[in-house]
């Protein structure tokens, strides 16, 4: 409760818009107004409508688990995206609950340890960017690592209750798994790490352990296939992307880092920016000392063990993603993202702090019965004062980090990013794109006297479903599509004077009509912009709003204003595809049935 009443509180406004209908964005999260059966499409399908009119790509794994939450959602993607981000909060402060629960059973470490969670998660900015693929990770991982261990039999029990491994634990932990790792891909490589570890530490049911990971695979089967098939090419990069935009000013640029590096990068601090550094520093400092005394407590040996392995496996992966190029923007190539290295690395050494509680059992004493000497003996009373203080301090000191990390996102958090709105394209123009899925509307913007960005619109907004990591990978390896430079290069002729030419190329490739957005930073440029446009042969102009201008070319017949659909007719007809989506089917509704209760005649729950 107290972590949805602080998102909802900071995002009130937005909260109110998505109940309205609307659809929610940020700078880096576009928003949708796509269909489920849009989704389901590209969710699928091997074919990206990224750069125009679209390329062989596979889509982000991540879509998948959008698709899921639409239909729970009856159909509204956009209502989907919005409850997404609002219940991220609560859902990761229980998944944390939940992975506490695995190595102590105070009550008390558990809550400030998952508001700990809930706390990092805020600190790094994922609810001011809207970052709804890291999100998904922070509910899904820590619950997946809880049934991990349950699935195995190595979690703390109440007394004369005596742990046991579980088939059903396994196969629910496998589940979990696949929403993290479809959200961010590379959380794939410390997870192969960390379970070959496992096996080294667990003293049975090693192929059970073995099992988990498998229905994750299959589901982000397309993107690992076409990263290992075209590996020499680079596309091996797209594992490190997602849906949400790269940005050099939040991703960085490639670079070597440092232990200090990696975390002010991903909490957004800045070298010159010290005395939020040094809290930073001094609250890290504290979680790594806590998670070290974890290491020399006899009765938690291995499980410290399995956690500090996980840790530096996500450790490793974040100093790789730093090296990692996976687009280009304005300012240069933008490095991938170090934040689901960081969020593993967090993880691990939270569980660690966890286990330092020791396990809080309360002990089991038996009534005492007349006539039985031994009843007169003392009873245990449980953990002594020494440890009961210990473990109060461990609260303290982690409820001054929740403390610190919330007032650092209230103070230095950009909460104005996230919005929500029902604005698009016009309707006319909205119109024309509903009445034929291959119509195309280009939109252009001036952002100076010498620079034009576009997008190509299949829906009244940019949509989110469009947002292909393997297409950026494809750029960033200097293979665009000569269909984007083509756009490019139409974009640039029209923004420097009245070109007919221009016009006709563009009615060429598909597009029936030019909505030029009024951007915010030239005023000068977007009138210039729009009265080449109109001064051009073949457009007519439709309307004008707040928001822009648009204008209908007329060179074509409507009934011919539509992109070559071939690509993407094929891959949806490939017979690969297919066998995918029945081999995930058929592998995710085994475990589900595994998973699912099963309860004896006495009515008990089987463990």
């Amino acid at each position: 409760a107290i972590a949805f009443v602080w998102v909802a509180v900071l995002y009130w406004d937005v909260l109110r818009s998505v109940f309205a209908g609307g659809s929610m964005y940020s700078a880096a999260l576009l928003p949708t107004n796509a269909t489920l059966a849009q989704l389901a499409q590209s969710a699928t399908t091997s074919w990206s409508f990224a750069d125009g009119v679209g390329i062989s790509a596979p889509g982000a794994p991540w879509l998948l688990v959008l698709l899921v939450a639409s239909v729970l959602t009856g159909g509204h993607v956009a209502a989907a995206v919005g409850c997404m981000f609002f219940l991220a909060a609560p859902l990761s402060v229980l998944s944390f609950w939940a992975l506490a629960g695995v190595f102590t059973r105070s009550d008390a470490v558990r809550c400030v340890g998952a508001l700990a969670w809930f706390a990092a998660s805020s600190a790094m900015g994922l609810y001011d960017d809207a970052d709804l693929p890291m999100l998904t990770v922070m509910v899904f991982l820590p619950a997946a690592f809880a049934f991990s261990f349950r699935a195995v039999g190595m979690y703390r029990t109440e007394d004369l209750v005596s742990p046991r491994a579980s088939v059903q634990a396994a196969a629910t932990a496998a589940l979990c798994f696949i929403p993290a790792v479809a959200a961010e891909p590379q959380l794939l490589l410390p997870l192969m790490v960390t379970f070959l570890v496992f096996l080294m530490f667990v003293r049975s049911h090693r192929t059970t352990l073995l099992l988990i990971p498998l229905p994750a695979a299959f589901v982000c089967a397309p993107t690992l296939v076409n990263a290992v098939r075209f590996a020499d090419e680079g596309t091996w990069r797209q594992i490190f992307g997602s849906v949400m935009l790269p940005s050099s000013t939040r991703d960085g640029s490639p670079a070597s880092m440092d232990v200090l590096g990696v975390a002010f990068r991903a909490f957004g601090i800045s070298v010159s920016d010290r005395p939020w550094g040094l809290v930073g520093l001094s609250v890290l400092s504290m979680i790594a000392v806590l998670a070290l005394v974890s290491l020399f407590l006899p009765f938690m040996l291995r499980s410290s063990r399995m956690m500090w392995v996980a840790s530096l496996s996500g450790f490793a992966l974040a100093l790789l993603a730093a090296h990692v190029c996976v687009a280009v923007d304005a300012a240069g190539v933008v490095a991938a993202s170090v934040l689901p290295g960081v969020s593993f690395t967090m993880m691990g050494l939270l569980a660690c702090v966890c286990m330092v509680a020791g396990g809080a059992v309360q002990r089991f004493s038996e009534l005492r019965q007349s006539g039985d000497a031994s009843s007169e003996r003392p009873r245990a009373t449980g953990d002594s004062v020494v440890v009961r203080t210990a473990r109060a301090i461990l609260v303290c000191l982690l409820a001054a980090m929740v403390v610190s990390c919330m007032v650092f996102d209230y103070v230095a958090g950009d909460h104005g990013q996230v919005r929500s709105s029902d604005s698009g394209l016009p309707m006319v123009a909205s119109d024309y794109l509903e009445q034929d899925s291959a119509r195309r509307i280009l939109a252009v913007r001036a952002d100076g006297a010498g620079s034009v960005s576009y997008a190509s619109m299949r829906t009244r907004r940019g949509d989110l479903i469009d947002s292909s990591p393997a297409q950026r990978v494809e750029a960033v390896s200097g293979r665009a599509g000569d269909t984007d430079k083509a756009i490019s290069k139409d974009c640039a002729r029209l923004l420097a004077n009245a070109d007919s030419d221009a016009i006709a190329n563009l009615s060429r490739l598909g597009f029936g009509g030019i909505y030029v957005v009024r951007g915010q930073s030239s005023k000068g440029a977007f009138e210039q912009l729009s009265s080449n446009i109109g001064a051009s042969e073949g457009t007519q102009e439709v309307v004008g709003t707040n928001g822009g201008n648009y204008y209908r070319l007329t060179i074509q017949d409507i009934a011919k204003q539509h992109v070559d659909q071939t690509g993407f007719h094929e891959a949806h007809a490939s017979i690969w595809r297919y066998a995918w989506l029945w081999c995930m089917g058929l592998v995710v509704a085994a475990y589900c049935l595994v998973a699912l209760p099963r309860f004896r005649r006495e009515g008990q729950e089987e463990s």
